[in-house]
């Protein structure tokens, strides 16, 4: 009885926000594949809708995104509609959507599936911070790691 207080209280306090939250970040990018050499990525991110819940401390958002990744001849932009939550400085956040990728050097662009997981780390009161990823793709040539440091604004 307790608890269904707590959480009723906690959704009433919930603040909704559209359009908030902006980023962009950019670093380096490790392709799993094994055939490309370390290359580089970049993206940007905004948020629809987010959702605090302060009693729980806890924020999600639904968020678009646009990344760019590169490595040698390969190159993937991973357009992604995602969920990310959030609690004191850490977040984690998933993403699906479309990828276009140039794979070695054809002409041809074509579209993949492309998603995306991450892992979060702010810098306190700075708008900066830190994120992992992984892009997965149906085209093996363009997956991987990257590791990225971003501004809030």
């Amino acid at each position: 009885m307790l608890a269904a207080a707590l959480l009723s209280a906690s959704f009433a306090q919930a603040q909704l926000g559209v359009g908030q939250f902006s980023s962009v970040r950019g670093g380096f990018f490790f392709p799993t594949n094994g055939g490309s050499k370390t290359g580089f990525a970049f993206g940007v991110d905004s948020r629809f809708v987010g959702l605090k819940i302060p009693v729980l401390g806890v924020g999600t958002s639904i968020e678009g995104s646009i990344d760019y990744v590169s490595a040698g001849s390969n190159h993937n932009i991973p357009v992604l509609i995602g969920a990310r939550v959030g609690a004191g400085q850490t977040s984690f956040g998933v993403g699906a959507g479309v990828g276009f990728s140039h794979v070695g050097n054809g002409d041809s662009v074509d579209y993949n599936m492309a998603f995306s997981v991450r892992q979060g780390l702010s810098t306190g009161p700075l708008p900066l911070y830190l994120e992992g990823r992984y892009y997965y793709s149906s085209r093996a040539s363009v997956r991987g790691f990257a590791v990225m440091v971003g501004l809030r604004f």
